[in-house]
């Protein structure tokens, strides 16, 4: 009788466990939701994140005062003090386009929050496959 009531005790006890655990998961899953809902609430609700955008590239306006800086190379990727940023091509456009190492769009809309926070730049806004698009959507911020 005692090893039975002793089996029922720790059949108890798991259950509270993996009731905890399931509670906490629950609970820190519908937070992370709740956040990204909020970002995409007041973040980017004038600029939603649709199919025609890529995941792994953003646009940033340098200020003007920084502009030969970047050029120059006096300032680099580390100036953005962001790790997930492989490489910046500067190429006709008069915008910069920013790489990330891990792609994705949670992780492109904060870089774009983190960046678009610098001193040196005017706005960081998506990628848009349509260059006019892209310029018009950046103004707007």
């Amino acid at each position: 009788m005692k090893k039975e009531s002793k089996k029922i005790f720790w059949i108890q006890i798991l259950i509270i466990c993996i009731v905890v655990v399931l509670v906490a998961v629950i609970a820190t899953v519908t937070w992370i939701e709740t956040y990204w809902s909020y970002i995409d609430e007041n973040v980017f609700d004038e600029e939603p994140f649709s199919p025609n955008m890529e995941d792994d590239r953003f646009c940033v306006k340098i200020k003007d005062e920084y502009c030969e800086k970047f050029i120059s190379g006096e300032m680099t990727i580390e100036d953005f003090g962001w790790d997930n940023i492989e490489k910046i091509v500067f190429g006709e456009q008069p915008v910069p386009v920013l790489y990330l190492k891990n792609t994705g769009e949670r992780r492109l809309k904060k870089a774009i929050m983190h960046c678009d926070k610098l001193e040196f730049v005017e706005w960081a806004s998506f990628y848009y496959s349509n260059w006019t698009q892209q310029l018009i959507a950046g103004i707007r911020r």
